[in-house]
């Protein structure tokens, strides 16, 4: 019997060959390399932004509590609240910490351990500040810039 037709390659050929895998995994390699660093550099900018925004948050806090005039049982004992501080510092470790302070009228405060909140480690703050919310203004005694930085992106408030 004569073939009528004639395919160019086996169509009873099992398998892959050598080059067709190389291909595909030089391929696949390629992409999750591109992958894994893409989705690093994203997660780097999530920690920086909800660092920033827990750091807003606290400032809202102290803010909040001083025009409220909220005076937890305990602190102040005796004496009037003159406001609220939220004070940013480096520790003994090198690991920075932003502490939210009630303040009382005889110049002692009190940490609110509540909120005491340490920043991750792969960001920092760009220097020691104190912002100082008085209960009688409502507004912010002590003016500044608080820029957290990570690597080579920073933000600041």
């Amino acid at each position: 019997m004569k073939k009528i037709f004639h395919l160019p390659f086996n169509i009873f050929q099992n398998g892959f060959t050598l080059i067709e895998l190389m291909v595909t995994i030089s391929i696949t390699a390629v992409l999750g390399t591109l992958g894994i660093a893409g989705f690093v550099n994203y997660n780097k900018v999530q920690v920086l932004q909800t660092s920033t925004s827990e750091v807003v948050t606290m400032l809202n806090l102290a803010k909040s509590r001083a025009q409220s005039q909220i005076k937890p049982s305990g602190l102040c004992v005796g004496n009037d609240l003159s406001g609220y501080s939220v004070k940013i510092s480096k520790d003994a470790n090198n690991k920075w910490w932003y502490k939210l302070y009630l303040n009382c009228s005889d110049e002692r405060e009190s940490l609110i351990d509540e909120q005491n909140k340490q920043l991750p480690a792969s960001l920092s703050f760009d220097a020691n500040n104190t912002f100082f919310f008085p209960v009688q203004t409502g507004g912010v005694d002590t003016s500044g810039i608080i820029v957290i930085s990570s690597g080579g992106s920073s933000r600041t408030i």
